[in-house]
């Protein structure tokens, strides 16, 4: 949520944001891709009441649910590099959309083969889940009532006439 100001005066957004952070960071801490982990986002849709918290690789859905063993299509191989580092397939990132995807050159794969930085496959195994937002979202709950009681609780002190005897009382009441 860094760089996006909420007006004070619209309470409904202060609130879908500070969910939305609050859902962000949750999640990002259960993410072990640095790649996803870095592209999280939030949307606020205030129009329909909605906080979106997400990735947009495509791939994102297999990390997280896990998926079934992949062949190749016939005639074709796989190829993975033994170390993703030297993959000049993804120098400049992840692809996002499947459409990003890059195939090695006829000269690189060669190169590579030499230098026996590849494998070479017909098929892999399945691959299991890394359940993120399943993780991150189950004590989204318990921490959703902290947050929704210091909101009120800031909300109610910006009414003129309320505002001095909310700041009066304890921190975590509203009584």
């Amino acid at each position: 949520m860094a760089g996006r100001k909420i007006p004070l005066r619209d309470p409904k957004e202060r609130l879908l944001a500070e969910i939305g952070r609050i859902a962000a960071r949750l999640a990002r801490q259960k993410i072990q891709s640095e790649t996803l982990r870095s592209s999280l986002s939030v949307e606020l849709r205030p129009n329909s009441d909605e906080v979106v918290v997400g990735v947009p690789h495509y791939w994102a859905v297999y990390y997280h649910d896990g998926r079934g063993p992949i062949r190749a299509k016939p005639g074709r191989w796989l190829v993975y590099f033994k170390d993703p580092a030297l993959d000049p397939r993804i120098k400049r990132g992840y692809p996002v959309r499947a459409s990003d995807i890059v195939r090695l050159t006829r000269d690189q794969f060669y190169d590579a083969l030499a230098r026996d930085e590849l494998i070479v496959t017909k098929s892999v195994g399945p691959a299991g889940p890394h359940p993120f937002f399943s993780k991150g979202m189950s004590s989204l709950q318990d921490k959703l009532g902290g947050a929704a009681s210091r909101f009120m609780r800031d909300i109610l002190a910006d009414v003129p006439g309320v505002g001095q005897k909310i700041r009066d009382r304890a921190p975590g009441t509203l009584k």
